[in-house]
């Protein structure tokens, strides 16, 4: 039950922070409800679906976990092994003095 109140609760809030990207979707609510009640919803819906991922989370956790995966140990290796060179190219242009700030 927990972690379905947990996906509740993720496309509850993830669902109203993809409302920002649809702009004409967004300007209807804002020209309905006004800016003020726009953001009052938009506040309460993403505290709410917020509250919905820590009890559903919570709840999870008290109930005992659930292996979705449990890889095996040769990939322990197999991940070291692919990290190293990865590590090494995300530092080559730091160390190269190619890295320019903005």
């Amino acid at each position: 039950m927990g972690l379905l109140v947990m996906i509740l609760g993720l496309v509850l809030f993830l669902g109203v922070h993809t409302l920002t990207t649809q702009r004409e979707l967004r300007a209807g609510f804002v020209a309905s409800m006004g800016e003020g009640g726009y953001k009052i919803a938009y506040t309460l819906v993403s505290v709410a679906g917020l509250a919905l991922v820590t009890w559903g989370f919570a709840d999870y956790r008290a109930t005992g976990w659930i292996d979705v995966w449990n890889p095996p140990t040769a990939f322990k290796h197999i991940t070291v092994a692919l990290m190293l060179p990865a590590l090494s190219w995300w530092s080559r242009p730091i160390s190269a003095g190619e890295f320019t700030p903005r």
